[in-house]
């Protein structure tokens, strides 16, 4: 009888499950960076997201707002919509730094201010952020329903190398513009960065 050899992996399983390992290793980090712990911040919990339903409310309270915004654009009558619900709430306590808003597009308002956002041709639900001064933000998801680990990677990509400041209750503070000619270079981008 021939000898029974021990189960070797092929270069293509070793390189996989390296990979594996680098995926967790990724997701982890961009986990533990947006979190911020509670004995930190002070916080016991992330705060409510704001419900924004007008283009004023919204420009009043995220557009001047100095603090980084990350917004859901949703619909009550949309299973993807329904489907994203838990994520988002899970999201937005990951992403403690950043303030949370709802838009919903059920009401007239809100149907004219993802309209004017750009959003409906991206689809909803979608997730923005709002880390810039001025009107540009990023897509963070749009049409599609993201599983967390994928959505906290993306807001953490999209918040890293933008200088962004913390203020005294432990948010992000949007980037200013450090230019006249940055600020008429976003005046041009009427909708979002895709990512």
């Amino acid at each position: 009888t021939p000898p029974i050899l021990p189960r070797t992996s092929s270069p293509t399983q070793e390189a996989r499950r390296a990979m594996s390992s680098k995926v967790r290793v990724t997701r982890l980090v961009a986990c533990a960076t947006l979190a911020l712990s509670t004995r930190a911040t002070g916080m016991a919990t992330a705060p409510a997201a704001v419900d924004v339903a007008s283009t004023a409310e919204f420009d009043a309270k995220i557009r001047t707002s100095p603090r980084a915004w990350l917004v859901e654009v949703y619909s009550g009558m949309c299973g993807a919509c329904r489907e994203f619900e838990p994520t988002w709430e899970r999201l937005r306590s990951h992403a403690s730094r950043l303030r949370a808003a709802r838009v919903d597009v059920d009401r007239e308002a809100g149907a004219e201010l993802a309209s004017s956002l750009g959003v409906f041709d991206l689809g909803v639900p979608a997730v923005l952020l709002f880390a810039e001064a001025g009107p540009s933000y990023d897509t963070i998801m749009a049409g599609d329903v993201y599983p967390l680990s994928r959505l906290t990677k993306r807001v953490y990509r999209a918040t890293r190398g933008r200088d962004l400041q913390i203020d005294g209750e432990g948010y992000f503070l949007k980037r200013a513009v450090h230019s006249a000619a940055a600020a008429s270079s976003q005046e041009e981008v009427p909708h979002g960065r895709r990512r």
